[in-house]
Parts: C-alpha cells; structure tokens; sequence
C-alpha cells in the first residue's frame, strides 16, 4: 500500500527519508542549463511525482535554499542560494586547495595533530574545504560543512575579526544571545578575542564548537592583503594545554607565513601573520 506521494506507508521511518532525500535530488538534477526555471506542474510531469509529492518536496528545498521562485512572479522555481555556495566551494577554491596541501602536510608533521583549510563562504558563514587528519580525531566536520555561528570556531573568529565592524554585533550576537544562559559577559569576551585576533592574526577555540575538541587557527592572506582562508591546527581537548599550545601557535605562524607568500600576500601580511613567535 502506498500514500498519495508514492511512498509505502509501512516503510520504516529511515527508509521513507532516504526515498524523499533520492526524490528531491532527482528533482533538482533536472534542473540545467537549458531548462533553468520549471513550474510545480513540469516537475510533476518529469518526475511522474504526485501533486502533493512535489509540492512537499519544493517547500523543502525552498526553506532550505536550495529551491527560490522566480522573482518576476511567475511561480516557476530556480536554484537557490545554497546550491550557489555549493558551487563556490567545489569550483572557485580548486586551486586553493591544490596550493595548501603541502603546507598543511608539512603543518600536520610538525605538530601531529589534525590541519584544516577553511573559507568564508559570506559573511556569517564558514565552510571547511580540506583537512589532512594523521590521527584519529572524533567528532569532526565532514567536508563542505557550513558552520554557524562562526565565532564558536576559530577560524570563524579570524574571518569575522578581519571583516568590517559593523558586522562584529550581529556574529557576537548569534553566538551568545541574551538568554537565561547566557550574560553580557560573555559578549565582552568574543569582542576582547575578535580584537585579539585581528592583532595577532590568531585564534583560539577552547572546546567551544565541541567539548572534545579545541584549536588554533591563523589567517591566510592573499594577494590583495585580505584574509583569503585560515589554517587551523586542531587536538583533543586533552593534547591542548599550556604545554602543547606554544609549539601549536609557533608552528602554524611559520607555515601559514610560507602560505601567505605563496599566495601572493604583500610582505608586511607574511610578517605580521608568521613573525609573531610565542
């Protein structure tokens, strides 16, 4: 027996999210380069979906991002944002990656500890790209995550430390509301660190993304002197003491340094981000 959207109404509950998960690829692979915009009524007829099936599945990818209707009011529906995020993080950072990863291998030796290369993906919005990981390291962000709130990172502390002031209350603000948990004091806290970052071209993560894991992350400039990505060295919360940290802080200073001038950075960005040695 089956619903009216095609799913068996006895199938475990794990089962009949994977089939929805299968169907709303399906739908977007239909959309291309020569069929940019359909209608409710065309996804019907090319997936062969019930009305309430496609209208479930769109509303699902709409709040998502994934799926936006055509601002002229037609009601057709085209990609959204986040399909656009997706891209910029596959295409434009290729050769990024392909730059880093000497330099993250060299970091990783150097301190044997777990390397990750991270980019803003807008502001208020992170996304790991590569990691090079020598020893097991649980729990950790799979590849092309979108973390937010991004000042529970350090790498989210770099890029919002580097990035306009303006934007400092509203990321200060996702990251510790006003709540029953949460005081004034602790916004006066990511505010000190934000400067601290943009002094030192460093930052920490002391088990605030997760309780087993702690980091510290540098900036990478690149040629226009703007924070390009970070390099961020990453441990368990108990290989992350005052007697680890220095040799973490002076390493990833010195290859990020390297990195920087790899990608073009003007001088004084090389040595601000690698002659600060602790």
């Amino acid at each position: 027996m089956t619903s009216d959207g095609g799913d068996p109404v006895a199938a475990p509950r794990g089962t009949r999210l994977l089939q929805t998960l299968e169907k709303g690829l399906q739908l977007l692979s239909l959309f291309d380069h020569d069929h940019q915009q359909w209608s409710p009524r065309e996804l019907r007829e090319a997936t062969g979906e019930s009305k309430t099936t496609v209208l479930r599945i769109t509303k699902t990818l709409e709040s998502q991002g994934y799926l936006a209707r055509d601002p002229n009011g037609s009601g057709k529906l085209r990609l959204g944002t986040s399909i656009v995020k997706l891209a910029y993080v596959t295409f434009s950072h290729g050769e990024l990656v392909r730059v880093s990863e000497p330099f993250m291998n060299r970091l990783s030796e150097m301190t044997n500890e777990t390397v990750a290369l991270t980019v803003q993906i807008e502001q208020g919005s992170i996304a790991l790209l590569s990691a090079i990981t020598p020893r097991y390291l649980r729990p950790y962000s799979p590849i092309g995550r979108i973390a937010r709130p991004v000042l529970q990172t350090a790498s989210g502390k770099i890029f919002v430390a580097f990035g306009p002031e303006d934007g400092w209350d509203k990321a200060i603000a996702e990251a510790a509301p006003l709540d029953g948990r949460h005081k004034e004091a602790d916004r006066q806290l990511l505010r000190k660190r934000l400067v601290e970052a943009r002094e030192r071209g460093i930052a920490f993560d002391f088990a605030e993304s997760s309780d087993e894991i702690s980091g510290v992350a540098a900036a990478l400039f690149g040629a226009d002197g703007r924070v390009r990505a970070t390099l961020t060295v990453l441990a368990p919360v108990e290989r992350f003491g005052p007697a680890e940290i220095p040799g973490y802080v002076d390493a990833i200073r010195l290859v990020s340094a390297e990195l920087s001038q790899e990608l073009g950075a003007p001088s004084e960005r090389v040595t601000f981000v690698g002659g600060q040695q602790s």
